[in-house]
């Protein structure tokens, strides 16, 4: 959590086509792809793959959505394709996200110095391990 994921996908969405997988993101984050001229949601409601004939192989057993599991985006992507791709996972710096965390949930706005947060919230220094394990 607190990775930068949005921040990437928007960079992503930039080396994107016609045929690219988009997914939604925040309102405020498609108004900065939109001011960047940069592609934004298509093709992500159950995609049909095609073939260079233009034939279709490979019909999305269902949408894609944000931030989706590898596990679902493999199981909606034909096996071709996803061998095909580079996967890849967002490490952040563990202090960076403990930063990020803290000002996610309002900062000093929950009456909590820095310190008490992250006595109060230790997991939150662990969710990435959970989510994406090295």
């Amino acid at each position: 959590m607190k990775v930068g994921g949005t921040s990437f996908e928007i960079a992503l969405s930039s080396l994107c086509d016609g045929d690219s997988v988009i997914t939604p993101i925040a309102l405020d984050d498609e108004a900065l792809r939109r001011r960047l001229g940069i592609p934004g949601p298509q093709n992500y409601i159950a995609p049909v793959w095609r073939n260079a004939d233009g034939e279709e192989y490979w019909r999305s057993s269902g949408d894609f959505v944000n931030h989706i599991p590898a596990t679902r985006a493999k199981a909606l992507t034909p096996p071709d394709v996803w061998d095909g791709y580079r996967k890849i996972t967002i490490w952040r710096n563990p202090f960076d996200v403990a930063i990020s965390r803290y000002f996610w949930v309002g900062g000093t706005a929950t009456g909590m110095h820095f310190d008490e947060f992250i006595d109060r919230h230790r997991s939150f220094l662990h969710d990435n391990a959970r989510i994406a394990p090295l």
